[in-house]
């Protein structure tokens, strides 16, 4: 899809899920670097790509990459900039 022209900083209208959010949740260090390569900004909050771009829960990608222990994905998130202190919408932190 991104070699076809894919917008790799698009989110979803219901659960304002970006490409970045479903690479962080399925564990792909692989995708996530092809979301950077690709042109993904991390750091722009116009993008879609935010790096701390919540979704409908109020969960940033630093929050899946915590919850399921995946410590090289949360290091590449916290080195683009992640808020470690985000609250969700329950008020827990990555």
């Amino acid at each position: 899809l991104v070699n076809a022209g894919a917008n790799v900083n698009a989110q979803t209208s219901r659960s304002r899920q970006a490409p970045l959010h479903r690479a962080v949740q399925i564990g792909s260090l692989a995708a996530i670097r092809i979301l950077v390569d690709s042109g993904a900004d991390l750091n722009s909050v116009d993008s879609g790509a935010d790096v701390n771009a919540k979704d409908s829960h109020g969960e940033t990608p630093l929050h899946y990459a915590s919850r399921r222990g995946l410590s090289l994905v949360t290091k590449l998130l916290l080195e683009s900039g992640a808020d470690p202190h985000s609250r969700d919408a329950q008020g827990r932190t990555p």
